[in-house]
């Protein structure tokens, strides 16, 4: 279990701990090296899939609902040092389905990151991830908290609508000369890749990407920045959709005690999309004029809670998509302790959207939301309670995704216990 798992930040059945939460899972850098183990076991319970999902999928297959058994597990590792850290996340997740009388593998995930620092404020970013069959739609939802280099994208197994096989990877480089608190240029180059795997009639995505950031903060509490973005994806329409993008934003973040800060955002991106007239089996080329932005907020309040909230509008590459959507999306988070041994955490997500291949296209829109309650029973162990809920309706843009059903929703309940260690870091 230990091998073949990850980081349990991102994972959607491993959410974030709240600030004083039952586990000491800080990401203080307190200790050189450290290593974080989590493990959740639970009973679940789906709701049944819908009849246009029924006929796509087999009998007894996880995705068509009823009663399953489910292991996730995660581990966070951290090694720091003068000259440069290095860390690694991995994730997977397991579930038994009385109906197939097997064990299937749902989805499993891993990152690593590594930074250099050189003399003279500078310093050498590398970063990898990879997915086995993850679930595209989610990641829609944006986060609140702003994902690190290497971090494994949430892989949300309750939220897979199909049994499709696919591997995807990321590969990022970023050089940074300067101060965080002065003025600091960077530039960052990124690869993305999802190959589509069991004859499954989805066209694979390669996208690249390239950043050059210039960022200065103009006190303890207040930041500039201006970013240039150039991006290009392949869709299979026989050509490449390309993007310009500037970016200028604005950081605040006052101090609300000598150990806790409040953090605002926002950003502002007017962009260029460019769809060449050689792509075929689309409506809409030529050049695309759009305002994209995003703002993101975090605010800790009492002695353990915290809410935060994030709105992207922009166009954006998903995975499972035949074409770049431009969506509006917003995401809510609420966590804290509501007693010495019991936390809460509740998160809410809307997104709107649109395929900017095909003109006068219907909008698509998907919502989530889950609630969970935890119990600590000692140090490193809890009992759990978990609500879900996911709805997506497609809206006549079948063409975005044909081989999945046009409206999708699932209720979910998960019950059962889990493990939290540090073996590493003490």
């Amino acid at each position: 279990m230990l091998v073949a798992s990850a980081s349990g930040a991102p994972a959607q059945a491993l959410m974030p701990p709240p600030r004083g939460s039952i586990f000491a899972t800080s990401t203080a850098r307190d200790n050189r090296d450290r290593l974080d183990v989590t493990a959740a076991l639970s009973e679940a319970l789906d709701s049944e899939a819908p009849p246009e999902l029924r006929s796509r999928i087999q009998q007894g297959s996880p995705q068509s609902g009823g009663f399953s058994s489910m292991l996730t597990a995660a581990a966070d590792y951290e090694r720091n040092r003068r000259r440069g850290d290095v860390t690694a996340q991995l994730f997977t997740a397991l579930q038994y389905s009385p109906k197939l009388g097997r064990v299937v593998a749902l989805t499993h995930s891993a990152g690593a990151a590594a930074t250099l620092r050189f003399s003279g404020r500078s310093s050498l970013e590398l970063a990898q991830t990879a997915d086995y069959s993850p679930a595209f739609l989610y990641r829609l939802f944006p986060t609140v908290a702003e994902p690190n280099a290497g971090d494994v994208a949430p892989p949300a197994p309750d939220y897979r609508v199909d049994e499709s096989k696919s591997f995807s990877n990321s590969s990022l480089v970023t050089f940074r000369a300067g101060s965080a608190r002065g003025t600091q240029l960077s530039a960052t180059a990124e690869h993305l890749a999802a190959q589509f795997q069991g004859g499954i009639e989805r066209p694979d995505l390669d996208a690249v990407a390239g950043r050059i950031r210039l960022a200065h903060g103009t006190s303890r509490t207040g930041s500039l920045s201006a970013e240039y973005e150039y991006r290009a994806g392949e869709f299979g329409y026989g050509a490449q959709a390309t993007e310009q993008r500037l970016r200028i934003g604005v950081g605040y973040s006052p101090a609300l005690s000598t150990s806790r800060r409040a953090q605002f955002r926002f950003n502002l991106a007017p962009s260029v999309v460019e769809i060449p007239a050689t792509a075929v089996n689309i409506s809409r080329t030529g050049t695309l004029f759009k305002m994209e932005g995003d703002a993101r907020a975090e605010y800790p309040f009492l002695r353990s809670w915290s809410i935060g909230g994030t709105y992207r509008r922009g166009v954006e590459y998903i995975s499972g998509f035949r074409s770049p959507v431009f969506r509006d999306a917003t995401r809510i988070e609420l966590s804290g302790l509501a007693r010495e041994r019991v936390d809460i955490a509740a998160s809410a997500g809307y997104v709107v959207g649109q395929s900017i291949l095909q003109r006068d296209a219907q909008h698509f829109d998907t919502y989530t939301g889950t609630m969970r309650g935890r119990y600590s029973v000692t140090r490193s162990f809890a009992l759990y309670a978990e609500y879900l809920y996911y709805y997506y309706n497609l809206h006549g843009q079948e063409a975005l995704a044909p081989d999945l059903p046009s409206v999708f929703e699932q209720h979910g309940l998960r019950v059962g216990l889990m493990l939290w260690a540090r073996p590493v870091g003490r």
